[in-house]
């Protein structure tokens, strides 16, 4: 079932999950995911593991909350198939310096139904 508020291809539903995120409107960006969609972090962070869409927007509460100075800037949102995915490279957060990584959300059916955060910077290590 397509969902009406993202009817879109996969980078205009990420878009309008992030849309609704940045306007303080958590219960529209939740409405952009399946509800048994699964965010996964990866790495050895102590942050890594599978997330439900609630328990994912909690968890970036959270990281701000700890990481008050984080920032962060995306790179082009980009298209393969089913997914839509952009790099990260962020600073102030839990890995030193400057981290890197990849976002990556699979689509199905106008909706997000997997995500993942991928570090590239630390080893893998510490989630950006």
């Amino acid at each position: 079932m397509k969902s009406p508020m993202n009817p879109g291809a996969p980078s205009e539903v990420v878009k309008a999950f992030f849309d609704h995120l940045m306007a303080g409107q958590p219960d529209l960006a939740l409405q952009c995911w399946a509800p048994d969609a699964v965010w996964h972090v990866t790495g050895g962070s102590s942050w890594a593991r599978d997330y439900s869409p609630p328990e994912y927007l909690a968890m970036g509460a959270q990281w701000f909350a700890q990481y008050p100075g984080y920032t962060y800037k995306l790179g082009r949102l980009s298209e393969l198939g089913q997914l839509a995915f952009f790099s990260i490279r962020s600073q102030g957060g839990e890995a030193p310096g400057e981290a890197e990584g990849l976002m990556v959300y699979r689509i199905v059916d106008g909706l997000i139904a997997e995500g993942w955060a991928i570090p590239a910077s630390g080893g893998g290590h510490n989630t950006f």
